[in-house]
């Protein structure tokens, strides 16, 4: 699943597809998320990355919360703590899904 900014048309189809699958993953599990957060992340990794949607590494997730969304992202004070829980749940949803997301 990797898409390059001239695919933004499939890119966004299957942004919303994901999206909606989180969503009804979120509401069969105990997991706490927003399927929102999810395109965030989804938007960082297309626009930003590599692309490649069903890869993910720490550094990744590390780049995004720890460097991108401090310089790019404003949340108000009471989401701020949810954010990183809704994007690891994210991260859960992809691995059951099969996705890689590695340590690396």
């Amino acid at each position: 699943m990797s898409f390059t900014v001239e695919d933004e048309d499939i890119f966004q189809a299957t942004r919303e597809e994901l999206q909606d699958d989180y969503a009804r993953w979120l509401a069969s599990s105990n997991a706490e998320g927003d399927a929102g957060d999810a395109g965030v992340v989804l938007d960082w990794k297309w626009g930003y990355q590599d692309g490649e949607l069903g890869q993910w590494t720490v550094a990744d997730l590390e780049e995004f919360l720890l460097d991108w969304c401090p310089r790019k992202l404003s949340l108000p004070a009471g989401e701020c703590a949810d954010f990183p829980r809704s994007i690891r749940a994210f991260m859960t949803f992809l691995a059951a899904r099969g996705f890689a997301c590695a340590r690396q």
